[in-house]
């Protein structure tokens, strides 16, 4: 671990020194567990990153979640290796944003979808982006907050079916790896940033666990490590 962050302190001062753009972004979002049945939550970001003229670049910041799965206060520390593609022009935007229209359009039609308005300005909008980020980097973090309450519900008349759920906190650090693409609007000097990104957690950190009993003395449960998540976050970046 110390040879990896000596690395990437060295990767911030290089990248740091060639640098043309540096910019600071602040993002919202909502952090997704693929587990089913776990509850969603709020993520912030707030970054700086550096860019040279080939488009490579380091981001670095911080991130915290009011709660994951009903576990309170997560805070981390996202770094990243970036990738920015050149900034398109008004004339290939436009082209992109109408193909992308023109063939949502199509598709729907042929499919018989009956209401494809939402669609057609879905995919305008996707395409409109002036430049594209690729990056791949780690977050490594702190969970604040105690183990979930435990939640209970019960149905049915005789026998009555019960189940538990909760999350335990069984290690008070993570550390994810992260990997996802940005969609960047440029309004002059401030971007709106559409950020999708994909998180493995490395360390069983959260577990979530349930337990049902079939009302006959039968009890099953079941114990899963948190591991993905997906998060979906927009926000707004200044150049300079």
């Amino acid at each position: 671990m110390k040879k990896i962050l000596s690395a990437i302190c060295l990767s911030i001062v290089a990248l740091s020194a060639s640098a043309q753009t540096r910019e600071f972004s602040l993002t919202a979002g909502l952090n997704i567990p693929m587990d089913s049945g776990v509850e969603s939550g709020a993520v912030y970001r707030f970054n700086y990153a550096t860019y040279s003229t080939n488009g490579f670049g380091f981001r670095a910041g911080l991130q915290w979640s009011p709660d994951v799965a009903d576990v309170d206060n997560v805070v981390g520390i996202p770094l990243a290796f970036v990738y920015r593609t050149h900034s398109r022009s008004r004339q290939e935007r436009l082209a992109t944003g109408a193909y992308g229209a023109a063939y949502t359009a199509f598709d729907s039609a042929f499919r018989g979808e009956k209401d494809i308005y939402g669609s057609v300005l879905g995919a305008l909008i996707v395409n409109l982006f002036s430049e594209m980020e690729f990056f791949f980097g780690i977050t490594p973090g702190h969970i604040v907050g105690a183990s979930s309450p435990v939640s209970e519900a019960s149905w049915g008349s005789s026998p009555q079916v019960s189940e538990r759920r909760q999350t335990v906190k069984n290690s008070a650090w993570f550390l994810t790896m992260d990997a996802g693409f940005c969609l960047n609007y440029s309004l002059w000097r401030v971007d709106i940033k559409l950020m999708p990104t994909f998180h493995y957690n490395f360390i069983d950190s959260l577990i979530y666990t349930t337990s049902r009993d079939d009302g006959e003395g039968v009890t099953r449960t079941n114990s899963t490590p948190l591991r993905q998540f997906i998060s979906i976050s927009i926000g707004l970046s200044y150049n300079f």
